[in-house]
């Protein structure tokens, strides 16, 4: 009896059967791979955004002004709790890399920074408020820039920089320059 065929046959099974199996582990490993990049593009995105709701909410008690020491710094405490940066920054301890984990906690401590410096007194024009907000920037900068890394997003421009004009002064013009002179 000629055992060629039915061998021939039951190998062409195990080899497509085999393939199958293959090209569905890859297709499962890359779909897990997306949907953890996913995850943390959200848990990045969200914490980013506390943060700014936080800084936002601390600013506009700053300019509000007026609140003595006890009702500012229960307004201050309560602006940073419910912005949830607490929170989130459990779940960056938990599921995001040592540098991003490194850079949030620098990010979240430069906030509680702007929140001590307008508890002591200062004002939102003061030095001191303006050299505590142009650090915390910084911070978000560099955390920004680690959660790019962790994500495989190329980083931005060397000469791109976020900064907010209320307070934080741009570039000048050159002396003579047409801006100037308008």
């Amino acid at each position: 009896m000629d055992w060629s065929s039915p061998v021939s046959t039951v190998l062409g099974a195990a080899v497509g059967i085999s393939s199958a199996l293959v090209v569905d582990w890859a297709r499962s490993r890359r779909d897990r791979h997306q949907q953890w990049d996913q995850l943390r593009r959200q848990m990045y995105t969200d914490f980013m955004a506390a943060l700014n709701v936080g800084v936002g909410d601390l600013e506009d008690i700053a300019r509000r002004g007026g609140l003595i020491a006890p009702e500012r710094d229960q307004a201050l405490w309560q602006a940073l709790q419910a912005a949830g940066v607490w929170r989130i920054h459990q779940q960056l301890l938990i599921s995001a890399p040592p540098p991003v984990i490194s850079s949030g906690w620098s990010a979240l401590m430069g906030l509680t920074e702007i929140r001590n410096a307008l508890a002591g007194g200062a004002t939102f024009d003061s030095q001191e408020y303006l050299a505590t907000r142009q650090r915390y920037s910084e911070l978000m900068s560099s955390l920004r820039d680690a959660m790019r890394v962790d994500l495989n997003v190329p980083p931005l421009p060397g000469s791109f920089t976020l900064r907010r004009p209320d307070i934080e002064p741009g570039p000048q013009p050159p002396a003579g320059s047409q801006a100037e002179n308008s």
